[in-house]
């Protein structure tokens, strides 16, 4: 990560400390500390003041802390991750520069209020450049030609000509619903075979035989309908990094880490049945990330998220994927379109079995805009008739009307139309660029 982009970070968590979203200032600042400026001192550091911070929580919501003193506790932490945040803004524009990295050399700065008079690990030049200059994204998956039939037992066919997910990247699954997206994800995780078609895993195959053992090590998937946990959340996770090849001590390291990096502490003492299914939801994530794998396959991940846990499950996922030290590859289904849209680098959409490639940059053939007002449908088509603006379809899909324009008309166009005929709109959207219109292009 680029020097500028790595101090408009931290400005970003400061922002959100000054705006009394700590928790998310915490999170945030755990997330830096990993994988943009790693150092396990001041992860623990973090760690430790996360664990404060969701007992004083705790305290006060059970009244067992008095108001001045939450006060004066949580200001405590704010400024210890103020001064954590300040060490790593005076240290990041000597030790991060993109025109002399082979002359920095010096070690990270301690942690403030560290315990242990040890001197600190050093950060090696050669890390730090994959950091500045990350290397060009690795294919993690390629399938080509992919066929799944059922025989006589259905007449669903499955077909998928191309598809390839690279680390770092996500990628996006959209379609109604029983077009195939949840059979595509279950072929690429090795839990369904397909008919006939060939898929790879570069990363982690040394020929064209597919080894199933080694490759699920590799692999996360999520469905959609998860299974209940028995026992200790705490300990199921601790199991997952086990028997993943982490070593057990590492194990509870990493556990520590991903629990306060998605902002879980506060749930562990819970079973699973008194988890809402949200919080079901970014526990399978945590289980599923806390053995860091390479390839993340998660059916249908915001279905059961209010619409502020939306938002941080899938910034949260942006951030893995993208993550400068255990960068993956994430392919999900959702019918949450904009949403998805907003992180995603790639939109793939499904209709009757068959994967449609969206890319961002195709040429556009026509404008489409969503949009609703008091009109009627019918008002709506005889104003546009008689209008200047040449719209060659009007759909109302029960909830809003879709518009379909010439490529020449623009968004300002339209808008100034609506408000030259003095029509008020509820909300508007350009739509154009978005895997939506596919869902209206033949009705």
């Amino acid at each position: 990560m680029p020097k500028q982009e790595l101090l408009s970070t931290l400005k970003n968590i400061k922002d959100d400390i000054a705006m009394a979203n700590v928790e998310e200032a915490i999170k945030a600042l755990l997330h830096f500390v990993r994988n943009d400026y790693p150092h396990t001192d001041y992860e623990q550091e973090i760690i430790l003041l996360s664990q404060q911070f969701h007992t004083i929580l705790k305290q006060e919501r059970t009244r067992t802390i008095n108001s001045a003193n939450f006060v004066e506790q949580k200001n405590r932490i704010t400024k210890a991750l103020l001064d954590i945040i300040q060490v790593l803004q005076e240290n990041i524009t000597p030790l991060v520069t993109q025109t002399s990295l082979s002359q920095q050399t010096e070690s990270l700065p301690n942690p403030p209020q560290a315990s242990s008079n040890e001197s600190k690990p050093k950060l090696k030049v050669d890390d730090l450049v994959a950091f500045v200059h990350p290397p060009k994204p690795k294919i993690v998956l390629k399938a080509s030609n992919i066929v799944k039939t059922y025989g006589r037992f259905s007449n669903f066919k499955l077909s998928v000509e191309e598809l390839e997910l690279k680390l770092g990247t996500i990628t996006a699954l959209v379609g109604e619903n029983a077009v195939g997206k949840t059979t595509l994800l279950r072929i690429l995780a090795g839990e369904l075979a397909q008919t006939k078609g060939c898929l790879e895993y570069p990363l982690f195959q040394n020929n064209k035989r597919l080894n199933w053992r080694k490759i699920k090590q590799q692999i996360a998937y999520i469905p959609q309908h998860l299974p209940a946990w028995q026992g200790n959340l705490y300990q199921n996770l601790c199991y997952a990094a086990v028997t993943h090849g982490i070593k057990p001590k590492e194990a509870e390291e990493e556990v520590n880490y991903i629990v306060h990096r998605l902002g879980l502490v506060e749930h562990l003492a819970k079973s699973w049945r008194e988890l809402s299914g949200g919080y079901k939801l970014r526990y399978a994530l945590a289980k599923a990330l806390v053995w860091h794998p390479t390839l993340l396959l998660i059916d249908e991940p915001l279905a059961h998220l209010d619409i502020r846990a939306q938002l941080v499950v899938l910034n949260d996922l942006k951030e893995i994927a993208t993550s400068g030290r255990y960068p993956i590859a994430i392919l999900l289904s959702s019918q949450h379109i904009h949403e998805v849209e907003y992180i995603a680098d790639n939109v793939l959409f499904m209709q009757n079995g068959q994967l449609n490639k969206t890319p961002k940059d195709a040429v556009i053939e026509y404008h489409h805009f969503e949009l609703n007002c008091s009109l009627s449908k019918q008002e709506l088509k005889k104003r546009l008739e008689n209008s200047p603006i040449p719209c060659h379809k009007v759909q109302y899909t029960g909830m809003s009307y879709i518009l379909t324009t010439a490529n020449t008309i623009s968004t300002l166009q339209l808008q100034q139309w609506f408000i030259e005929q003095d029509i008020s709109l509820s909300f508007f959207r350009d739509i154009s660029q978005s895997v939506k219109t596919k869902f209206y292009e033949k009705k």
